[in-house]
């Protein structure tokens, strides 16, 4: 799972990197208690830090282009790499609140964790390290950037849909937990060197079951906008689940977030501007446009109260946009069963699609034929009559 490849922050030259390292575990060694050695108390180019396993890791340094990947609530978060160039990604946190302590716990159950359990190091401050597979890159620099060609874009979105169905079904937790996200956006999902989609930050997850969730902080751009005054947090991005959040539930919060992660409608100074320019959404305005417009009507999140119905579920979107991409109508949907949907999302799920012309383009034409052979064996056709 780890990538194999170099992260800004880490020294270039892979002797003296391996050098710097045997110096920092030797340094370890000799001093037991010791947890973090700091570049700036030593001659090294990288600051480590030895986990409760012994695992002794470099942290990405600022004087070597390394960047902090990015800030939430609950901590930030840089690259770190272990003795062999794997690279990981490292949470740093300053507190370990009820809220980190259950963010711990999802990420063990979605094993996301490289290491089950926090570092506590103390230094001049108490901070706590949770160490994470690096998982790839966010979607909203993929966007911003951009890198991802426009005829591949429904490829993701479905893919993103099939990431948060599997989520919702429990089926990417060890013990079969449900999980609702609720704060699912472009800076929270990855794209791997595989180009697949991973959900990250599960800081504000529950499990979508719970009745009463308890009020949490989330992006308000991805969820309604009618807030009470007194909901708002200072920051205008950030707003604490209300009555409309409760009134959607877990379920409906993450639904909705999705539909505004594929495009999301917002205006500067009464103009509408092209949200993907900023990685806001993955379609641009142009691209949105051009949709059919039952799927436009699917990812339409002018009307709150349609969030929760059964034809804008995760598995609902995620199929839609499969048809797109083996150029199949869109009303085939109309005549698949919940079962055959799932079928036809795993099989898709298999394959290593493109995002780029620089992709192979083989795997594309596997999934096409699989779909249609699929679709031919369960006689479904364009032609059939729409139930």
């Amino acid at each position: 799972m780890p990538f194999q490849s170099l992260c800004d922050g880490f020294i270039d030259n892979k002797n003296v990197r391996a050098t710097e390292f045997a110096s920092a575990i030797s340094t370890f060694a000799s001093n037991p208690s010791l947890k973090k050695l700091s570049r700036k108390d030593s001659n090294l180019q990288n600051s480590y830090i030895k986990l409760d396993d012994g695992t002794v890791l470099a942290l990405s340094s600022k004087n070597i282009s390394g960047k902090v990947l990015g800030k939430g609530a609950l901590g930030r978060c840089k690259y770190v790499m272990d003795k062999d160039d794997n690279t990981y990604v490292i949470k740093i946190e300053t507190a370990n609140s009820a809220a980190q302590e259950n963010e711990t716990v999802v990420l063990t159950d979605l094993k996301y964790l490289l290491h089950k359990t926090k570092t506590e190091i103390v230094r001049e401050h108490t901070k706590f390290y949770t160490t994470m597979f690096n998982l790839g890159k966010s979607l909203e620099r993929y966007i911003s950037m951009p890198c991802i060609d426009s005829e591949y874009k429904f490829s993701i979105a479905r893919k993103i849909a099939w990431e948060v169905h599997k989520l919702h079904a429990g089926q990417l937790s060890n013990t079969g937990t449900q999980y609702a996200h609720l704060d699912i956006k472009p800076a929270n999902i990855v794209v791997d060197k595989k180009n697949n989609i991973w959900l990250i930050d599960f800081g504000t997850a529950v499990n979508i079951n719970e009745p009463n969730f308890k009020p949490i902080t989330t992006t308000s751009m991805y969820q309604p906008s009618s807030f009470d005054d007194n909901q708002l947090e200072p920051d205008q991005y950030l707003a604490l689940v209300g009555p409309r959040l409760q009134e959607l539930g877990p379920a409906g919060i993450d639904q909705y977030a999705l539909k505004r992660t594929l495009f999301l409608p917002i205006y500067n100074n009464n103009e509408k501007i092209d949200p993907s320019t900023y990685g806001f959404c993955l379609f641009s305005k142009d691209e949105f446009d051009q949709l059919p417009e039952r799927i436009k009507a699917l990812l339409n999140t002018e009307q709150v109260t349609d969030v929760n119905s059964n034809i804008s579920t995760p598995l609902e979107i995620a199929t839609l946009f499969l048809l797109m991409e083996c150029k199949l109508s869109p009303d085939l949907i109309n005549i698949l069963s919940h079962t055959q949907k799932l079928d036809l999302c795993e099989l898709a799920y298999r394959d290593n699609l493109p995002i780029s012309e620089d992709d192979p383009q083989d795997d594309l034409t596997n999934m096409t034929a699989q779909i249609n052979d699929y679709l031919s064996q369960n006689n479904i056709s364009e032609t059939r009559p729409r139930l």
